[in-house]
């Protein structure tokens, strides 16, 4: 049967933002194979903000294609960023207006071999589980150095003004520095994956985001995650893909939800 999956996706300019930054893409590999699913947010601020996450979401999109199926997923992953790096630097050539643009990008790679994640930025992954939920994906941010330091708590680093100052992001001139999962995630059939911008993820709680992303059927799931968002006041433009898994992949060896530092459980 192969793996099999449900997904649904929106991109809203929210209710701030003069326009969208933000793009997504979702790729089946063909036959039961698999899906590349990529979530990525230009940098606000710097020129060219919406050619630089298009640009890296089209390269992994059709990059994927061009690349050995039995490589191993991590080699994989680190070549789709270096893909959308070049796609980048031949938009900057283009245009040299364009480079000092930037952007955050999450791939989530879902084969038969197991579910790998790749990410730079402060776009996010989160794995929901009946009632458990956990943060896959670590920001790239001032604010998030000083949680992995322990000196603040992931909520307080939401609050925290140095949490939209990126300390990683992809650019034509920047260094290519991904963090690449070095084990797949053990999916179970009806677990939910959600990739989202930072208008959503850091608008909404984890709680939050478990009580919309949960049991509902997935296109309200999508919905009422985009609404809670709007109703937090839009600050950023908002992403959301929501991923059902109804056939996992087999795998022996994954990464368990509970094995992730930053989650909550049935009593949170």
């Amino acid at each position: 049967m192969g793996i099999e999956i449900r997904w649904e996706a929106a991109c809203e300019r929210g209710r701030v933002r003069e326009k969208n930054e933000d793009s997504w893409g979702v790729k089946s590999l063909g036959d039961g194979a698999g899906f590349l699913l990529a979530v990525a947010d230009g940098m606000g601020g710097h020129p060219g903000g919406e050619v630089a996450s298009r640009a890296a979401v089209q390269a992994c999109i059709e990059g994927i294609e061009e690349l050995a199926a039995d490589e191993p997923a991590v080699e994989i992953l680190a070549e789709l960023f270096r893909l959308a790096q070049d796609g980048l630097r031949r938009e900057a050539e283009e245009r040299p207006s364009l480079t000092q643009m930037g952007t955050t990008l999450t791939l989530l790679l879902l084969r038969d071999d197991g579910a790998w994640v790749g990410h730079i930025g402060d776009t996010r992954l989160f794995w929901i589980r009946d009632r458990s939920l956990a943060l896959i994906t670590e920001d790239h941010s001032a604010a998030w150095e000083q949680v992995r330091a322990g000196k603040m708590s992931v909520d307080e680093a939401e609050r925290d003004p140095m949490g939209s100052l990126l300390t990683r992001h992809l650019g034509p001139r920047n260094p290519c520095n991904p963090d690449l999962l070095e084990r797949p995630l053990s999916l179970r059939a009806g677990d939910r994956l959600l990739l989202c911008s930072d208008g959503l993820g850091k608008v909404l709680s984890m709680a939050e985001v478990r009580e919309a992303a949960g049991s509902r059927p997935l296109r309200e799931a999508r919905d009422l995650l985009v609404r809670r968002a709007l109703e937090g006041g839009g600050p950023d433009n908002i992403t959301v893909v929501v991923v059902e898994v109804i056939s996992p992949p087999d795998v022996s060896g994954g990464v368990a939800l509970e094995r992730f530092p930053h989650a909550i459980g049935p009593g949170d």
